[in-house]
């Protein structure tokens, strides 16, 4: 009976210790929030208007075009020919602002050794591009091939691979 006396008081004292916890910290107590019947309703009891959006008489702002409409990720059909030019299902395209470089072309560095920049630079096109997505503009242009703008996460691939070392400069 003892054993059974203490429990119910080592209950009754943690319940006592835990609600004076609450009423004397300086968060809100229940007491304060109001779910009642008279508290603000998230329900009404009275239909709401739908609003019809094709009978909004709103300006209809157009939409800019786009700078890059040529848009594809670099996957099985496309291909690096030679250090500026690649193909897309088929097509051939230039990319703008880069010289190109002859595949065996052989440089000399700073430091009179020689290299292969021509294999370098067509390597350098393929595996930069290779997997990446990539927004094209075609430019307009008298010549049979097609003259590509592209980017590359907003960065002009042209930049991008005259940055890469080890290639001939432009």
């Amino acid at each position: 009976m003892a054993l059974i006396a203490q429990i119910a008081f080592v209950l009754f004292a943690g319940v006592l210790v835990v609600q004076v916890a609450t009423e004397t910290s300086g968060s809100p107590t229940s007491r304060n929030v109001r779910l009642d019947v008279s508290a603000e309703g998230l329900w009404t009891n009275v239909p709401v208007k739908v609003v019809n959006a094709q009978n909004q008489e709103f300006e209809r702002l157009p939409v800019p075009p786009d700078p890059y409409p040529l848009k594809f990720r670099a996957d099985g059909r496309w291909r690096a020919l030679d250090s500026n030019h690649f193909s897309f299902n088929g097509v051939t395209y230039r990319v703008m602002d880069l010289a190109p470089v002859e595949r065996n072309r052989v440089c000399i560095d700073a430091q009179g050794r020689r290299f292969a920049c021509g294999l370098n630079a067509f390597k350098a096109l393929g595996n930069i591009v290779r997997g990446k997505f990539l927004e094209c503009r075609i430019l307009p242009g008298e010549d049979a091939e097609m003259t590509a703008d592209c980017v590359i996460d907003g960065k002009s691939l042209a930049q991008i691979l005259s940055r890469v070392p080890g290639l001939p400069p432009q």
